[in-house]
């Protein structure tokens, strides 16, 4: 959800952008806000995760489940 919001609110909001209390007063506001959320998502996916997203350009990854 972190990670997914702010890329979905900067897609639609050039559509939106008149029923967004501030966005056109204050966009520069919104637009951190929204990078802020974005970068600190990545944090929290963590290590797990860049392994998985570097598997998917790598031909011969295989997954390996920890039990």
């Amino acid at each position: 959800m972190m990670f997914c919001t702010p890329i979905l609110f900067a897609w639609v909001s050039a559509y939106i952008s008149g029923f967004i209390p501030g966005f056109e007063s204050h966009p520069v506001a919104w637009a951190l806000g929204g990078d802020i959320l974005l970068v600190m998502s990545l944090f929290v996916l963590g290590g797990d995760f860049w392994d998985k997203i570097r598997a998917l350009f790598v031909h011969d990854a295989r997954a390996n489940f920890r039990q």
